[in-house]
């Protein structure tokens, strides 16, 4: 999916929850404004090569521009636009994940020729300016890798909205919790200030 077409995935299907907090008049603005800035914001963002940093990359600029124009455009506070952008995103996504994307994300994580291959080709992103990964052996976790560096919060420190970063970060758990036998434990992350976002995919009891 392209970033254009993940922002229309959320302005869609995040359209009853914009209504909900800004009334339907506003609601029905949003997406223009969101639109306009989405495209000045596009200009500034990394060209990747690589396919995995372009798929990991994809939610930076909807979610950046969707937020920037609930601050700037819509006068909303920190705090309200934090959520209602998570709601629209949340809402999104559970629109998304049906039977057939859940059936392929636990393939992903049960399976253990998938899941190398998944390592695999995370450890091989090696652009200047993407995401870069460290793989760990550890006997007691399903997978664990480390993320040491994340371009989504550069680019939002870049335009000044380094607390959008959580949100896309959680959009993990939202994917984890589909997980059958398997959940995502995780302690720090870039986003909130940590050197690294550990990742360790354990089997549940």
């Amino acid at each position: 999916m392209a970033p254009d077409e993940y922002l229309e995935m959320i302005l869609k299907h995040g359209q009853r929850s914009a209504a909900e907090s800004l009334g339907d008049e506003p609601a029905q603005a949003l997406s223009s404004a969101v639109w306009k800035r989405y495209y000045a914001l596009e200009r500034t963002t990394p060209r990747f090569h690589e396919r995995t940093n372009r798929k990991l990359f994809v939610a930076a600029v909807p979610l950046v521009a969707l937020y920037q124009t609930l601050r700037q455009d819509f006068a909303l506070e920190q705090d309200p636009a934090l959520v209602l952008a998570e709601r629209m995103l949340r809402d999104a996504y559970a629109d998304r994940i049906g039977p057939v994307m859940i059936t392929a994300v636990n393939a992903m994580y049960q399976l253990r020729p998938v899941r190398s291959l998944l390592v695999k080709r995370l450890m091989k992103t090696n652009e200047p300016e993407g995401f870069r990964f460290e793989n760990l052996d550890e006997p007691e976790t399903v997978m664990a890798f480390d993320v040491l560096a994340c371009p989504i919060v550069n680019f939002a420190k870049q335009h000044g909205v380094p607390e959008i970063v959580p949100v896309i970060c959680r959009l993990d758990d939202l994917v984890a919790e589909h997980l059958v036998g398997i959940e995502l434990r995780r302690e720090s992350t870039i986003g909130m200030g940590a050197k690294r976002c550990d990742f360790r995919y354990v089997r549940t009891k």
